[in-house]
């Protein structure tokens, strides 16, 4: 599963001193500090362009405020996507300051760690960590460890190990940079806290995570406002925090949060808003609503061309997610012209071996493997593991992704040793790097056990799916949607080789967890968007379907379950949610609308707490879910409506059955991969019977 982008934000030196310089100069570069404030980038690249010019005229070409000059040009330029550019004042910057200020000076290293910013932008990652740790030392020799500029720098490194998949040697850094700031608490030490979040994120620790970025939003909201850019986008990121965790509730709540206050704050039509209303078309896809999301990333991409160019590495990742979103679709036309658009432009802004480039790349084999064009497919997949290989070496999850999609393009042509090689790989790296306790290391699991599974290695593939299961079921407990994943895959596994005895208790563990997820999202979806919702889980329910038309002959109860999923879709369907709050909270009974208001909370909260890893819940979910189980029945008994929803969910086919009379049946058709089925319940029946 993709989720939306977080954003890592680094640290410009923007050098100053304290000489006295000419008004012309200063009301140029006044002008250009703000442009760029307001994030108007192309304005400010005018006056910055026009700064430069005076400070040659005023101070001569060997002066401090044409260093600072050139400075301001290399973070205008790199904003506007312009990296080459941005990389050539960068460049100027170092070698001028070496000139007048020496190379062990404290603004000299500052530069440097700019060009090696840049140079990280274009995928030279190792002149970039050259540069970094020259800077580092420079400061350790000057004895300015003590510095916010010194700390900016640590982060960069520490961004550019983690990028790296070196997270042992980023650690340290972040909380060397932390320990630096945390001294005045400044808008620095939150963001540092933000881009610490990411690292625990990114290696599973979901529980800091949360922490650091609830820790560096209030710092924000306190120093600059809920209505500053930064708190935006750690809203963001929390948002696809929450996504990942499988709390789609406060995910959405958060992202759309955030995409109003940049556009309050920005507008419709600034580049941050495109940004942000593409990653809730990212979570709309998610959710399987693909009308409103084609229509968000379509705006995104839209504002995008306006503000900052077709031309723009931004403009390209907005190209690369519609044509994920198509893809998924199958428009395969419009996502094969999305890729090519996109990867013309990452060849033109950082080269064809850039990490960038080798993503999109990988998207587009993936694309021709789907469409049995397997001779291009294995072409590009190689071509990407080959960069990766290059800029990260081996022990890289972009390379443990790379060589995982070429393994299942190999399954699909048949080359099942070169695949089940890839695959064992790919489980070895991501062990290498995170240890078993982590979801990719399931993750890896999984696909192996299917390459197992699919060609009726089945022990291979139980032992690896038990695992998985098992890994999954103590990170995140039993109602989280890798959980259920996994068990789905494992109960198929067993339906598979007709170890129907075995496959059977997985079915029916899994369908209670499925309509309890399904009653948690329902909670916050519009009437269409359940719809779109219920359709992402359409493979579980045919899986179900064609296990119980093997097994009803063994085990005719098993119809019942069939009968009641059936029905409570349709019901689920047909019974709005929005017409219940609607009536409690336009009720006048205060006492009702208090309970009904906790019991939303108490189910936000528990849905979040499911969410985190078992080790690491800060409240016992199942206290609450006692909790919000008498509030549920103190409703039920003082709200029709809410009484009438609720029963929705404990519905069964004998709830039918006692409302027939005689020779009067209750039929429901429904389809599934399998066959065409009908299900009906007599009167006289014990359970539901099915006909072929």
């Amino acid at each position: 599963m993709k989720y939306s982008v977080q954003i890592i934000i680094v640290f410009f030196c923007m050098i100053s001193c304290t000489f006295s310089y000419s008004q012309g100069w200063q009301r140029l570069d006044s002008l250009r500090k703000a442009y760029m404030e307001s994030q108007k980038y192309d304005s400010a690249l005018i006056f910055a362009e026009e700064a430069l010019k005076a400070a040659y005229t005023e101070a001569g070409e060997k002066d401090t405020i044409v260093a600072n000059t050139l400075t301001a040009l290399m973070q205008v330029n790199y904003y506007l996507g312009k990296y080459e550019e941005s990389l050539s004042y960068a460049e100027k910057d170092v070698e001028l300051r070496k000139e007048i200020q020496g190379a062990t000076h404290p603004l000299y290293a500052s530069a440097l760690s700019n060009l090696a910013l840049l140079n990280e932008m274009l995928g030279k990652f190792d002149k970039a960590e050259s540069f970094y740790i020259e800077a580092v030392n420079i400061f350790k020799e000057s004895g300015e460890i003590d510095s916010s500029e010194y700390a900016g720098i640590l982060c960069n490194l520490a961004g550019l190990y983690k990028d790296k998949g070196n997270y042992a040697k980023t650690m340290p850094l972040y909380l060397e940079a932390m320990d630096i700031l945390k001294r005045d608490t400044s808008v620095n030490y939150a963001l540092v806290l933000n881009n610490l979040a990411i690292l625990y994120r990114t290696i599973g620790d979901y529980e800091k995570a949360v922490f650091y970025y609830y820790y560096a939003r209030d710092i924000i909201a306190k120093l600059l406002g809920t209505e500053h850019h930064f708190y935006s986008q750690i809203l963001n990121n929390l948002s696809v925090l929450y996504e990942e965790m499988g709390n789609y509730s406060i995910a959405e709540s958060l992202y759309k949060e955030a995409v109003a206050l940049v556009r309050e704050t920005l507008g419709p039509e600034h580049p941050e808003y495109a940004h942000f209303i593409g990653n809730l078309a990212s979570f709309y896809k998610t959710m399987g609503n693909y009308a409103k999301a084609e229509s968000l990333f379509k705006e995104s991409l839209r504002i995008k061309e306006k503000t900052i160019g077709i031309n723009h590495p931004d403009y390209a990742v907005s190209l690369n997610t519609l044509g994920n979103l198509y893809k998924e679709i199958g428009n395969n036309r419009k996502t094969e012209a999305m890729y090519k658009e996109a990867l013309n432009i990452w060849e033109k802004s950082v080269g064809t071996e850039h990490p960038d480039y080798a993503k999109v790349l990988g998207n587009l084999a993936l694309l021709y493997s789907s469409q049995g064009n397997f001779s291009d497919a294995e072409t590009l997949h190689k071509k990407v593991i080959d960069i990766y290989k290059k800029k990260f070496g081996t022990m890289h999850d972009d390379y443990s992704i790379s060589i995982n999609n070429l393994a299942l393009l190999y399954e699909d042509m048949g080359k099942i040793a070169e695949a089940e090689s890839l695959l064992l790989e790919s489980k070895e790296i991501n062990f290498q790097l995170h240890g078993k306790k982590h979801r990719y290391y399931a993750n890896s699991l999984n696909g192996l056990a299917a390459l197992y599974s699919n060609n009726r290695q089945y022990e291979k593939a139980e032992n690896l799916y038990s695992e998985a299961n098992t890994i999954f079921k103590d990170i995140f407990g039993t109602k989280h949607p890798y959980y259920m994943i996994s068990l789905i895959n494992y109960a198929n596994l067993y339906q598979r080789s007709s170890a129907f005895d075995k496959a059977e208790p997985l079915y029916i563990e899994y369908i209670p967890l499925m309509f309890e997820s399904i009653r948690q999202n329902f909670s916050f979806l519009s009437e269409n968007e359940k719809e779109f919702y219920l359709a992402t889980k359409k493979n579980d329910f045919s899986s179900f379907y064609s296990f119980a038309l093997e097994r009803k002959n063994t085990n005719p109860e098993i119809s019942c379950y069939v009968y009641d999923i059936t029905t409570k879709i349709k019901g689920l369907l047909l019974k709005s949610s929005t017409t219940l709050r609607n009536t409690i909270l336009t009720s006048n009974d205060s006492l009702l609308i208090a309970e009904y208001q906790k019991w939303l909370l108490l189910r936000k909260e528990i849905l979040q707490l499911y969410s985190t890893p078992v080790g690491k819940r800060t409240n016992d979910p199942q206290k609450l879910e006692e909790e919000a189980n008498q509030l549920e029945k103190n409703l039920v008994r003082n709200s029709v409506e809410f009484n009438n929803y609720n029963k929705l969910f404990s519905f069964s086919w004998k709830n039918v059955k006692e409302n027939l009379k005689q020779n009067q049946a209750a039929i429901e058709f429904f389809h599934f991969t399998a066959k065409d089925t009908v299900r009906y319940c007599r009167e006289t029946d014990l359970i539901p019977s099915c006909i072929i």
